[in-house]
């Protein structure tokens, strides 16, 4: 089939690049304009295939569904709750016409109940998801076995196998038990596998990729190569810029995500483009991280009054709040404080964490060294590490005169500035000091340094530190952040057996 990956380009980038949450989804009937355009005319003339074949329509009727699925996770699934409906079954009906060895019969319909299973998960409807997602990975299991050569369903099973791997130990067993089975390694390979062979979700499974380098892979690097170059070959994209922006975020690299969504706001796109809230969130970060406190109240503010679901929401308010605190302005703080605790919970950790945050910040405002650690913080976590250690370097001399959490803060907030500059032996040393202040209850910053050190021996490629210090953060219960970090740790053992 000489004329997929033409015929696939046309198919995506009409329908894939300039729909998913970019803008109004393209139904079927629609596409024949779209691709007798000039830049596609010349492409789809010399196409060897029948224009309206069954496979094609499919796809298409697919990749419309796919867009929807985008459109409820980024804005509201009630508000697309019918299309998507509607969508499933028109690729239902197109799959059912498919000959038997066409892989696309059972592949398309594995695809969409994966999907649906993250709206399920969004929506707290947990069986209905597990039970969906058991359906698509069974069906994704069944394809990829009958067509070895077919390599779209990897994307989905890398992504699946990945979390697999990596699944908190109170989970694991359910899993097992549900028929969910796969490595991390496995995980990336299949993704790896997408990403050079794949054609319809080679650009996801890229994006995918990137994401899981940061702590999945271990391979940072990387993921800031795929982050800011993805963005060049796809300037009007944009799900594909804001995405590789959060990217460089979690990479700490806020200039990098910035100078991306600086990019993407001054192409013009098109009226018909769907304007999705989420750059003025990466926004407001990016002024948080530089302290520009006034700018980033203006942002998160902005990105409350777009924003049409939970996402982030509780995390905005209370960062508004934290604004006007380090600014003095307690009144105003603890107003959003307050608003922050009445947003229902959700399944985003970085809500539930905030919100608990501003419970503790409502009984007790933040000290002086409260405030030069938060604002340190802030610094190193958008990759301004000399602002960050300026901050609070001072206070090495009198760093006995605070409270022991103060100092295990000290000395973690110290830890992750030396880390980042790849200063291991610095870091170490600060990472070990937090380790050793005795807490009656241990911080989440303690079972992290042990994380972190862990990732320093591994990259020295010295497999007995990295072990133990891996199994000394997998050891800890009942902290913050406790699912996201054992997650990263089972993965990193797993990678160690292989040093």
């Amino acid at each position: 089939m000489k004329y997929i990956s033409q015929r696939f380009l046309i198919i995506c980038h009409v329908l894939c690049l300039h729909n998913i949450g970019l803008c109004q989804s393209i139904p079927w009937q629609e596409i024949h304009k779209y691709l007798t355009d000039m830049q596609y005319k010349k492409m789809y003339e010399n196409l060897p295939y029948v224009k309206n074949n069954i496979e094609d329509k499919a796809i298409a009727e697919y990749i419309v569904f796919h867009s929807y699925i985008i459109q409820s996770l980024l804005i509201n699934p009630k508000t697309y709750e019918n299309k998507v409906k509607y969508y499933y079954e028109n690729v239902q009906y197109y799959c059912q016409r498919l000959p038997n060895h066409n892989p696309y019969k059972e592949y398309l319909i594995a695809e969409m109940d994966c999907e649906i299973a993250i709206i399920y998960i969004q929506q707290r409807k947990y069986w209905d998801a597990i039970w969906k997602a058991k359906s698509g990975y069974q069906k994704l299991m069944t394809c990829v076995q009958k067509f070895p050569n077919f390599y779209e369903p990897y994307k989905t099973l890398g992504i699946m196998h990945t979390a697999i791997g990596n699944i908190p130990k109170k989970y694991a067993w359910a899993a097992s038990a549900l028929g969910f089975k796969g490595t991390v390694k496995q995980g990336e390979e299949e993704l790896l596998l997408c990403i050079q062979k794949g054609d319809l979700q080679q650009i996801e499974a890229q994006l995918a990729y990137a994401y899981l380098c940061i702590n999945m892979f271990l391979k940072r690097d990387k993921a800031l190569e795929i982050a800011t170059e993805m963005p060049k070959n796809y300037p009007d994209s944009k799900f594909i810029s804001t995405l590789c922006a959060l990217v460089c975020t979690k990479l700490n690299q806020d200039e990098a995500g910035a100078f991306i969504i600086d990019k993407l706001k001054a192409f013009n796109l098109k009226s018909e483009y769907l304007d999705f809230a989420f750059a003025e969130y990466l926004m407001a970060e990016y002024a948080l991280h530089k302290n520009h406190l006034q700018e980033a109240i203006q942002n998160y503010k902005k990105y409350l009054q777009k924003n049409q679901n939970d996402l982030f929401k509780a995390d905005s308010y209370f960062k508004i709040g934290l604004c006007y605190e380090l600014q003095n302005k307690r009144s105003h703080a603890i107003s959003y404080y307050e608003k922050s605790i009445l947003e229902p919970n959700n399944e985003q950790e970085e809500d539930r964490q905030s919100q608990k945050y501003a419970q503790q910040l409502l009984k007790k405002p933040l000290s002086s060294i409260e405030k030069d650690l938060r604002i340190a913080r802030n610094y190193a976590d958008g990759g301004y590490y000399e602002s960050a250690f300026q901050q609070i370097e001072h206070y090495q001399h009198i760093l006995p005169n605070y409270s022991p959490i103060h100092q295990l803060e000290w000395h973690y907030r110290m830890a992750r500035i030396y880390h980042v500059q790849k200063n291991w032996d610095k870091a170490l040393v600060h990472y070990q000091k937090a380790t050793e202040i005795n807490q009656e209850i241990p911080s989440w910053m303690q079972v992290f340094a042990w994380y972190y050190m862990g990732t320093i021996y591994e990259i020295q490629k010295n497999r007995t530190l990295a072990k133990f210090c891996y199994e000394k953060a997998l050891s800890y219960d009942n902290y913050e952040y406790q699912n996201s970090l054992e997650r990263r740790t089972k993965a990193a053992l797993q990678r160690v057996k292989e040093l």
